[in-house]
C-alpha cells in the first residue's frame, strides 16, 4: 500500500499546488545541468508519500509540455544526490529526458535529512494529523539528526562566548522544557543555547540568518506563539551598532528611538510573559558614532522597572576579547539585568 494511503490521504485530499514553479526562486547563474543518469536519490526519500497517481498523471503532462521549469536541489557535499525534487527526477527518467537542471542546496545549519523533510512537508500541505503520523513514521530518523545536532552544538558552545554566556542564563533562571522567546535572534546563539539545554526555543529576528529563526520585526509586536513564555531573551543591535547592516532597521538609532522601541518593548514583554516568567535584558553603554546621542543602560533598566518588573539579578559580562586578568578594572562589558513578572 501506498504511504499516502496509510496517512489516510484519499485522491482528492493530494493536490499538486504548483509543484514546478511556486518556489523557482533560483537564479539563472546558479542552475547547472548534468545526465540525468549521474543522479541519485537520498535513502530517506523511501519514507516520504509520493505524489497521489491523479496528479501524478497531470504533473508528467505539464513536464511533457513545458521540461523541468525549477532545478532539483541536490546536497552541497554530494552533487549527485537529490535531496529535493524527487518528482521531478522520476517523472523525467521515466520520460526519457536526458539532462537535468539542478544547483546546489543551501541547508543553512540543517541537515540533509531535515531538509528532505520540510521540503517534502511544504509541498504535500499535509493536514496536521497526517503530518503527525508521517513524524512518527520518521522518528528515528528525526531523532539521530537531532542527537548530531545538539553535538555539533555543543562543540560549537564550547568556543562562542555568546552560547556559553546564554548556558549559563539558562541554567540559573530556566528549567527543563521551558519555552524561551528570543524576538532578536540574530546570530541564533539562543536557539544553539537551547538545543544544549533542552529548552523550547522560538526564535524571531528582522533578517534571520538560519531556517530555525522565523521572520519578524518585533516593533510591531510579538507573534501569538510567545504567548505564555517562560523567559524573553533581549540581546538587541541597540544603537547605531548596526545601523548599516539592518538598513536602519530595527533597534538601531540614537537615544531617542532606542528608548522608545524599548519603552514599547518592555511593555509589551510584560504581557507576553507567563507570571513568574522572566526577561533577561542584555545591554552595554553605547557611545554613539554618528552623533546620534549616547545610550546608557541604567536609564534604560528603568524602562523594565516602570512597567511592574522586578529585578532578580544583574550580571556584567565582558565582550569578546575583552575579558580582563583578575584585578584589573574591566573596560568594555555588558550588563545583564534579569526581571521577574510576580
Amino acid at each position: 500500500m501506498e504511504i499516502w494511503r496509510e496517512l489516510g490521504m484519499t485522491t482528492s485530499q493530494c493536490e499538486l499546488g504548483n509543484i514546478q514553479g511556486e518556489r523557482d526562486s533560483s537564479s539563472p547563474s546558479s542552475r547547472k545541468t548534468k545526465s540525468i543518469e549521474d543522479f541519485k536519490l537520498h535513502s530517506i526519500h523511501s519514507k516520504i508519500p509520493r505524489m497521489c497517481e491523479n496528479v501524478r498523471e497531470s504533473f508528467r503532462e505539464d513536464i511533457k509540455e513545458n521540461g523541468i521549469r525549477e532545478p532539483v536541489k541536490v546536497n552541497p557535499k554530494d552533487e549527485d544526490e537529490i535531496l529535493d525534487g524527487r518528482e521531478r527526477y522520476k517523472e523525467a527518467f521515466d520520460l526519457g529526458i536526458e539532462e537535468l537542471p539542478y544547483e546546489v542546496a543551501n541547508l543553512n545549519g540543517i541537515s540533509p535529512v531535515e531538509y528532505i523533510i520540510k521540503s517534502a512537508l511544504l509541498r504535500r500541505h499535509l493536514s496536521k494529523s497526517q503530518k503527525a503520523m508521517l513524524a512518527v513514521e520518521l522518528k528515528p530518523e528525526l531523532e539521530e539528526e537531532a542527537e548530531k545536532r545538539k553535538l555539533r552544538t555543543l562543540k560549537k558552545g564550547e568556543k562562542d562566548p555568546d552560547v556559553e554566556k546564554k548556558i549559563n542564563i539558562l541554567y540559573y533562571h530556566t528549567d527543563q522544557e521551558d519555552l524561551v522567546i528570543d524576538p532578536m535572534a540574530g546570530g541564533a546563539s539562543t536557539v544553539d543555547a537551547c538545543l544544549i539545554m533542552g529548552r523550547d526555543c522560538r526564535a524571531y529576528d528582522i533578517k534571520p540568518s538560519r531556517d530555525d529563526i522565523l521572520k519578524n520585526d518585533i516593533r510591531e509586536g510579538y507573534r501569538k506563539k510567545a504567548n505564555g513564555a517562560d523567559l524573553i531573551l533581549l540581546d538587541p543591535p541597540y544603537g547605531d551598532k548596526m545601523v548599516d547592516e539592518y538598513g536602519g532597521h530595527g533597534f538601531t538609532g540614537g537615544s531617542d528611538e532606542v528608548g522608545e522601541n524599548l519603552d514599547q518593548l518592555a511593555e509589551e514583554s510584560y504581557e507576553a510573559l507567563s507570571t513568574g516568567g522572566k526577561v533577561v535584558f542584555i545591554f552595554g553603554n553605547t557611545k554613539s558614532k554618528k552623533g546620534n546621542g549616547d545610550i546608557w543602560a541604567p536609564d534604560l533598566y528603568q524602562l523594565f522597572r516602570d512597567k511592574g518588573f522586578e529585578t532578580e539579578f544583574v550580571y556584567h559580562a565582558p565582550y569578546k576579547g575583552h575579558s580582563n586578568p583578575s584585578g584589573e578594572i574591566q573596560q568594555k562589558s555588558r550588563d545583564i539585568y534579569i526581571f521577574k513578572k510576580e
